[in-house]
């Protein structure tokens, strides 16, 4: 994750923008965003699957999008006779994998996903040419 930040200076200095709050559907959304680079962090926090559009970027834009799957690094905790932590660790670099996958902004310059429940999806929009 710490690669990921270095690479997109807007998720360290970009604007803050809010894109979406569903509270009924338990999603939520938001972006940082630096002038030619973008990153949507889409959350659904809920225990459904959702169908989500987001109002973003141009018609026929190709974006790139990441769902990182982060593995608990501290699973003693979750035993009811184990000692409490204050603040225990989410995640771990690399504990951490990201499926990435490619689609094309709408013509009405919308962002078509699904979302698994208690899931996060990373949106990347910029004018920049992909690595």
């Amino acid at each position: 994750m710490n690669d990921f930040r270095s690479t997109h200076e807007s998720l360290r200095q970009g604007r803050f923008r809010p894109v979406l709050h569903d509270a009924d559907r338990h999603v939520l959304s938001f972006a940082r965003t630096m002038p030619g680079d973008e990153v949507i962090v889409l959350v659904n926090y809920g225990r459904e699957e959702q169908n989500v559009t987001l109002p973003s970027g141009r018609p026929g834009q190709m974006i790139e999008i990441l769902s990182p799957n982060l593995e608990n690094v501290a699973p003693e905790l979750e035993k009811p006779d184990a000692p409490k932590q204050s603040l225990p660790p989410l995640f771990t670099a690399p504990r951490l994998s990201v499926i990435a996958d490619r689609q094309v902004v709408s013509n009405r310059g919308g962002i078509d996903l699904l979302i698994k429940p208690m899931a996060v999806r990373l949106i990347l929009i910029s004018d920049k040419e992909s690595k």
